[in-house]
């Protein structure tokens, strides 16, 4: 795993609750308390940070579906396409498209 990317390895991949743990100094006991008490869950925020890197990718890269899919692990575009129509409420194309053409004008 990556310094400084202490929550992901390679890209999107989460790393387990283990790996952040150690890596943060502390049990997996204290991570998960200490999550809850922010109103978090391990689970949530690794589904943050994929959202908020598949919006940078889509907007700031030329990438395809399916390298964008990849890059944040997952093991088909379909996976990805379904999970950003739940954080966005659109497809990953209509995002993309919509994003062009403000910059355009």
């Amino acid at each position: 795993m990556a310094e400084g990317r202490p929550a992901l390895e390679s890209a999107g991949r989460a790393a387990g609750h283990g790996a952040l743990a150690t890596t943060l100094c502390m049990s997996v006991r204290t991570l998960r308390r200490r999550l809850r008490e922010e109103g978090a869950t391990y689970l949530g925020l690794c589904d943050e940070v994929r959202e908020a890197m598949a919006e940078r990718l889509l907007t700031g890269s030329r990438l395809q579906i399916e390298q964008i899919a990849e890059t944040l692990g997952y093991s088909e575009s379909a996976s990805l396409i379904h999970a950003f129509k739940r954080w966005t409420g659109e497809s990953p194309h209509a995002f993309r498209r919509v994003r062009a053409q403000s910059r355009s004008e």
